[in-house]
């Protein structure tokens, strides 16, 4: 008999979408979008109908495995009792010789939710480990927030229907955020105005009144050169400025001081240009902005955000209906407090320090666990994060396949999809919260994060870890209540009752002074390509398969790359046959395909083949593409194009 039944999506995706799955016999036919969700409106993107696949691929790994020795080259299956019954018995000896943070704990953003407190609360129980959170590493436009307001915040995305101009930075929709669509086409439809800035051309462009294809890497010196203009009319908002900024006067004084000129060379849009979009935000308000992800990728993008966010201060859009930029939401309300314990031996890292300092640590690191995470293959210098993880004697992996990352796995632990288990879901681009249900039992012996990490609590005898789910979801929840039950969050989403619908509306901000503090000096570039290696390699993520590891029946053949046909015209012996994509410390053999819209130094370049098979944007990238703050930086590489023809 078919059935439907809900749950929500908890990939890496700003969406958190809500969908009614078709189950017949324990088996997913068919996945829809749920039409009453008032965010995603029915509308299911091409990676969920991909990933349904992933739950029933021959690639799917469904039983435990170990290695034996040290060659990496076999695993052998095993059963999950024997397997945990093994990380246990290792886990006390190594306690035995070494402290708490001898053990690494990795978790990425693969997947969402409050389980993923719940990984982390099993390692404050060992007493504290060294730790990789990605969720508590700021990407630079988190980060420049913070600096800015002294907490991020975003607005309700059903705000963009106020506004009269949406400017999109760097974001197509097309590719990540689909379900930003509707709003769009609706705020379009109702008189809004739409400005794509973007160095690539992509199909947002198709919804744009106007674009502006500027040097990659420049949107900073675009929202300079239109703070230039706005103060140079006098087109500014004093009230706002008095009232809620706290360095007015030192920013006013630092834009009279840019030289108009050089910023529109260092971006490749006239200055009369410029000045008409200057106007065009003036004159149509209120003005949103929405920040793609690729802006935040680049050595210079936290004061290229920050000036972003200056520009909306300087017109007196933020905290208005309509208005404001659009980036990631922290949700509000929950009770976490349930997942605090006192951690005496905790050390906190990121992947520039582990790059860096991983072989030297003392003590050691004796042991990791990695959940939710890809990082050889997702990660700038993954081949030297793996070379590191392979110095260490036992790698624990939770996963769904054999991927590049499990290259390194002494002991691998099959996890459920997002089908077959439960979990606690928010959004970082919406105000809604639900619970991700188990639509279909767990395959073979893939089991939840928590069921692992709950047994081994037992066979090593922690106290605390005694509890089931939905008690902590209720935990959690509690503040949220209003009267009502946990039930209510398991078959819809629920809007957040804590949220705020407009970002910063109160004016209170979380600086050390309650106002906002603004970029006041320009302490960014642009890096500009050589003779020997004269394209910007452009890494994009996939948009069928997102951040996840593309396996080899998914796509065959040489990855592909996309150019401008004029750069083909530079290469001798081009035409036929494959080519080579070099930067200066490797290069990866591709199949090219011509795009006449992109820009004539640009290469695309899709994210997510092995790169351990060399197939990989990642594997032309040295260990110097992290940013201080420990935010990977995708973009600034430079490569060149040559014929594989002799």
């Amino acid at each position: 008999m078919k059935v439907i039944k809900n749950s929500l999506c908890s990939l890496n995706c700003p969406d958190t979408c809500y969908l009614n799955v078709e189950v017949e016999n324990n088996k997913i036919l068919n996945i829809v979008g749920d039409p009453n969700n008032p965010y995603t409106r029915g509308i299911v993107c091409p990676f969920i109908l991909k990933y349904l696949n992933r739950v029933y691929s021959s690639y799917r790994v469904l039983h435990p495995h170990r290695r034996e020795g040290d060659t990496y080259q076999t695993w052998i299956q095993t059963n999950n009792n024997t397997i945990l019954k093994d990380i246990a018995s290792l886990l006390k000896n190594i306690l035995s010789k070494y402290p708490p943070t001898s053990i690494l704990h990795i978790q990425g953003r693969e997947r969402g939710g409050v389980t993923g407190f719940l990984n982390k609360f099993f390692f404050k129980l060992l007493g504290g480990v060294t730790n990789i959170y990605e969720d508590e590493i700021l990407d630079l436009g988190q980060l420049a927030f913070v600096q800015d307001f002294g907490y991020e915040d975003t607005s309700d995305p059903r705000e963009l229907l106020n506004s009269k101009l949406i400017v999109l930075w760097n974001q197509n929709p097309f590719v990540r955020g689909e379900h930003l669509l509707p709003l769009l086409n609706q705020a379009h439809k109702k008189g809004a105005k739409i400005i794509l800035i973007s160095p690539i051309y992509s199909p947002a462009m198709k919804i744009a009144d106007g674009f502006y294809q500027p040097k990659p890497g420049s949107e900073g010196f675009i929202a300079l050169s239109l703070c230039y203009f706005i103060v140079k009319n006098e087109w500014y908002d004093r009230v706002f400025l008095k009232n809620y900024v706290e360095n007015a006067s030192e920013f006013i004084s630092f834009i009279k001081g840019l030289n108009i000129e050089t910023l529109a060379k260092n971006c490749e849009i006239s200055s009369s240009i410029l000045e008409n979009l200057a106007r065009l935000m003036a004159t149509q308000k209120p003005v949103s902005s929405i920040i793609g992800e690729d802006l935040v990728k680049w050595e210079n993008s936290l004061s290229a955000v920050r000036s972003i966010n200056a520009l909306h201060c300087l017109l007196g859009q933020i905290g208005e209906p309509g208005a404001g930029v659009f980036y990631k939401n922290i949700s509000k309300g929950f009770n976490f407090g349930v997942f605090e314990r006192e951690a005496k031996y905790e050390r906190k890292i990121n992947w520039k320090e582990f790059i860096e300092k991983g072989e030297n640590l003392d003590p050691p690191l004796m042991v990791a666990f990695i959940n939710r995470a890809n990082p050889v293959n997702s990660l700038p210098a993954g081949m030297e994060i793996l070379r590191i993880l392979r110095k260490i004697p036992y790698v624990i992996y939770f996963g769904c396949f054999f991927d590049d990352t499990s290259e390194v796995a002494t002991h691998f632990l099959p996890v459920t999809s997002i089908f077959e288990e439960k979990n606690l879901l928010f959004s970082e681009w919406h105000k809604g919260i639900g619970i991700s249900n188990e639509v279909i039992p767990p395959r073979g012996e893939a089991r939840s994060e928590f069921y692992y990490y709950q047994k081994l609590s037992r066979l090593l005898e922690l106290k605390g870890f005694e509890f089931n789910l939905f008690s902590i979801f209720n935990q959690v929840l509690k503040p949220l209540m209003q009267g009502g039950g946990i039930e209510k969050f398991s078959d819809r989403m629920v809007l957040n009752p804590k949220e705020t619908k407009i970002a910063y509306q109160d004016k209170k901000f979380l600086t050390s002074s309650t106002k906002i503090q603004l970029i006041t000096h320009m302490d960014f570039k642009i890096k500009e390509p050589s003779k020997d290696f004269p394209l910007y390699l452009y890494p994009v993520i996939h948009r069928d398969y997102q951040m996840e590891q593309i396996f080899p029946d998914e796509l065959e053949g040489l990855p592909f790359v996309a150019v401008n046909p004029e750069i083909l015209k530079e290469v001798k012996g081009s035409g036929k046959g494959y080519y080579f994509l070099a930067s200066k410390d490797s290069e990866i053999k591709v199949q090219v395909s011509e795009d006449s819209f992109q820009r004539k130094d640009i290469v695309l370049f899709p994210l997510g083949r092995s790169i351990i098979n060399e197939e990989n944007p990642n594997f032309l990238m040295g260990k110097n593409f992290y940013h201080s703050s420990g935010s990977p930086i995708y973009f600034g590489n430079f490569v060149n194009i040559r014929s594989g023809e002799k």
